[in-house]
């Protein structure tokens, strides 16, 4: 393989559940701390119910609380604090002694603004804002209290962008000319488009404990910044990375490791460990032999996922597969 041999191969010890509960659908998760954020709903119609637990990583359930509505997803913001996201509003979650407890709501339309910061430090935002429509992403950093925007880096295809709103525009002709059929099927393969030339350029803003990190794929290549937004050196990547539907780049919270994530759908997931200055893999490689695994999150050194087992095929369920 392509940049290392991968002398190690790890698969892990047995698959254990965390949130033992065969009806909860488990929407997402995150970690706080030393423990697990999970959103669940259960039940239909008026017997629905939505809850946000606190669990350990043993499965111990530490907290649990109703949700005013669905939940969609969990977010945790630059500057460290959990929400859960709903369709018109998203709840700030307060965790006190391991006890969880929701703060006043805030309007959705607030939250495009505080995910574009993707990590501050005492007197700094650092920002990613994406223009997906347009193919255009940008880096930088602003003071706290200010708005000048200090530009780091910045993407933009502009072939396609063209190319996109061309086909836009094609799209209302025929629309305007009752042919409704073909402008689905347009619009559709427009769709398809875009997403994949998009996910060239739709990475998030990485960090270590010195200095910035963003990947370029398109010239190939792991900038790193420092905190003023100033180059310090590159690396060429040099592990193999085929398209980006099913690949990401992932990151350990506790241990700082860099992971390149594979989802191989019905042949279950890969995570090789990757060696950022060097753009290349280490000798390491962990495996999930699990088919249509999804979320997967790396987590001090131990593989966590969404998955519908065999046991309840409808119900997405969090597991954890060890390697300690």
């Amino acid at each position: 393989m392509h940049g290392t041999l991968h002398e190690v191969v790890v698969t892990g010890n047995q698959i254990q559940k965390i949130l033992r509960s065969e009806k909860e659908y488990v929407v997402d998760y995150d970690f706080a701390g030393d423990n697990i954020l999970v959103a669940t709903h259960s039940g239909t119609g008026a017997h629905k119910t939505n809850k946000l637990f606190l669990m350990t990583t043993e499965s111990d359930t530490l907290s649990v609380i109703s949700l005013p509505e669905e939940p969609l997803s969990l977010y945790k913001s630059c500057v460290g604090r959990y929400y859960v996201i709903a369709t018109k509003k998203f709840y700030p979650i307060s965790i006190k002694d391991n006890h969880l407890k929701l703060d006043t709501p805030h309007n959705i339309n607030l939250l495009p603004k505080m995910q574009a910061c993707e990590y501050t430090t005492k007197n700094k935002f650092y920002y990613r804002y994406a223009n997906k429509e347009h193919f255009d992403v940008r880096y930088g950093w602003e003071y706290k209290g200010d708005t000048d925007f200090h530009l780091i880096s910045r993407f933009y295809i502009a072939a396609a962008d063209r190319s996109s709103q061309l086909e836009l525009m094609e799209i209302i002709w025929l629309i305007e000319h009752f042919r409704f059929s073909e402008a689905a099927k347009k619009s559709g393969t427009r769709y398809l488009l875009n997403n994949s030339t998009y996910s060239f350029i739709d990475l998030p803003l990485y960090t270590t404990s010195d200095s910035l990190v963003i990947f370029d794929l398109k010239k190939r290549s792991i900038n790193f910044y420092d905190m003023e937004g100033k180059s310090v050196g590159k690396a060429n990547i040099q592990f193999d990375w085929r398209g980006t539907q099913n690949v990401k780049v992932l990151t350990d919270d506790a241990t700082g490791k860099f992971y390149l994530s594979t989802n191989n759908k019905a042949g279950g997931g890969i995570l090789d460990e990757l060696n950022i200055n060097t753009g290349t893999y280490t000798s390491t490689r962990y495996a999930v032999r699990r088919p249509f695994i999804q979320n997967v999150k790396m987590h001090n050194g131990n593989v966590y996922f969404l998955w519908q087992d065999n046991h309840n095929g409808a119900t997405a369920q969090l597991f954890v597969q060890r390697y300690d």
